[in-house]
């Protein structure tokens, strides 16, 4: 039974599909999966209607997720259907005891990526198994259950459920899973023990070189593989490791006048980053550093300050020594037509901050949740430090500390905005 929840702007509890043309088979996996999860949680609607307010929030989240182009298809798939998407909002009350719509927002995400996507994937394989005579006992080992589980709850996953695309994108992945064999296990289990990559997508980079080295080797079975393991780890790490030799966007277009040698290699699709990571370091660090240039830009007018500084010098009124400030100075002079405009600064900081009066292009998606995250964490800090210092003098002898709970959930929630909204050329663009 549908829902008729509807605001007064006609907005109602729907989302949108991904598309329409949607495979039968991807049809019928989430028909077995939304019967799963009504019958885990048949009191949904009415624990909607007890909750006051909570109806209109999870109108207000689908309105955000119907608007958002970072939702991954298969999950917008689950979260279209009435039984799916209410079943996860009670849960969201429940066990994260979500306060606003950010954070109800973000929880239903978090969750639909857990059982329901588990319970769609495993129907959805079990159906192209049969209709493709696969046996699935043929995958008869701890580690090949292991890596055919893992591989089909990647969040980036590349099977499409569009019609006609399904089986053969599924097939190409289970090809490349019996393809690779027990080799993913064993590099795993090698870098978990001897890796200390910082970033999780140089970690992915290295894992992928690791075993496709070991494919060319032909180093299928366990006493071939760790033999190899070292060595291909080291050859992996050079490969894969960054230069720093120019980290300057705009040098990086123009040339340095030196030629280079020519990188054959691509990205695969399975290596590719998705707009939407649980956490994503590198964008949350960037957007930091774009909220610094802001208020160096807003409030202290440093991008004025060394336009005024190169016309005074140009004009002769300035004199600056040569040296570093002066060859610093000329490169910016030199460069200014090829970096961002104060135009297109303000878009960036409208954009991914939602700061600023800057205007954005119409397919542009707004960061409308930061400001709300910021105060929420702001407050909570603010609170959390005064029930600090008030508890300090009562609880100094027994020890009994704040529950920091809250601020962790809000810490995260912040975390998780900004790796969905620092994407794209932001990157280059804060460089």
């Amino acid at each position: 039974m549908a829902l008729n929840y509807t605001s007064n702007n006609g907005q109602s509890l729907k989302l949108n599909k991904p598309f329409e043309d949607i495979d039968q088979i991807a049809v019928e996996a989430l028909n077995k999966t939304e019967k799963e999860i009504e019958a885990e949680h048949p009191n949904s609607r009415d624990f909607i209607n007890k909750h006051r307010g909570l109806t209109s929030d999870a109108i207000q989240v689908v309105d955000l997720l119907n608007r958002s182009i970072a939702l991954e298809s298969i999950n917008r798939f689950l979260l279209s259907r009435d039984a799916i998407y209410v079943a996860i909002i009670q849960l969201a009350k429940e066990e994260d005891n979500v306060a606003d719509v950010a954070s109800l927002r973000t929880s239903v995400l978090n969750k639909v990526a857990n059982r329901p996507r588990r319970k769609f994937l495993a129907y959805l394989a079990a159906d192209i198994f049969k209709k493709k005579l696969i046996c699935i006992t043929q995958i008869n080992t701890e580690s090949k259950q292991k890596q055919l589980r893992d591989l089909l709850l990647t969040e980036n996953i590349p099977i499409s459920i569009k019609e006609g695309e399904l089986i053969p994108s599924f097939m190409k992945l289970f090809e490349g899973f019996l393809r690779e064999g027990d080799i993913p296990f064993y590099v795993d289990d090698y870098l978990n023990q001897y890796d200390i990559s910082n970033s999780a997508s140089a970690r992915r980079r290295i894992r992928q070189e690791m075993i496709e080295e070991l494919i060319e080797l032909n180093a299928f079975n366990e006493e071939s593989i760790k033999q190899h393991l070292p060595t291909v780890y080291n050859e992996a790490k050079k490969l894969t490791k960054p230069s720093h030799t120019n980290n300057d966007p705009v040098k990086s277009v123009l040339g340095g006048g030196r030629s280079s040698k020519l990188n054959l290699s691509v990205n695969r699709f399975d290596e590719a980053e998705h707009e939407y990571q649980e956490i994503v370091k590198e964008n949350i660090k960037a957007a930091g550093m774009l909220d610094y240039i802001y208020y160096f830009d807003r409030y202290f007018h440093a991008f004025d300050v060394a336009n005024l500084l190169i016309m005074k010098w140009a004009g002769g009124t300035l004199n600056i020594p040569e040296g570093e400030t002066a060859g610093k100075l000329y490169g910016f002079h030199k460069l200014r037509d090829n970096r961002n405009s104060p135009e297109e600064r303000a878009m960036l900081y409208k954009r991914v901050l939602n700061k600023g009066e800057g205007q954005v292009l119409q397919n542009m998606v707004v960061n409308e949740a930061f400001p709300i995250y910021w105060e929420q964490l702001m407050s909570e800090m603010l609170q959390y430090i005064q029930k600090s210092e008030s508890k300090s003098h009562l609880d100094s002898l027994n020890n009994n500390g704040i529950s920091r709970t809250r601020l962790y959930q809000l810490t995260r929630n912040l975390q998780q905005n900004l790796t969905e909204h620092m994407t794209g050329m932001a990157h280059l663009q804060v460089q």
